[in-house]
């Protein structure tokens, strides 16, 4: 089975190198949340301004005003 040859060298590569292969997984992990945080935020921001022009949820000027407020006081 081509699949269980591929799981053990990956293993065996994994036991071998353990450091490395972690070190190549944050780095992708970090240029995967580094390219869509932009859009993460944006698609939040976009969702936030619905709400609360729907009248739903009015969290978000709420949080700053509380924030505003704990600062002059």
């Amino acid at each position: 089975m081509p699949y269980s040859i591929i799981v053990t060298s990956y293993c065996y590569v994994l036991q071998k190198c353990r450091t490395f292969n972690l070190f190549i997984i944050a780095m992708v992990v970090v240029l995967f949340f580094s390219i869509h945080t932009e859009q993460i935020c944006f698609n939040f921001n976009a969702q936030c301004l619905y709400m609360e022009q729907t009248s739903q949820m009015p969290i978000c000027r709420e949080e700053t005003r509380d924030m505003n407020d704990t600062r002059r006081g």
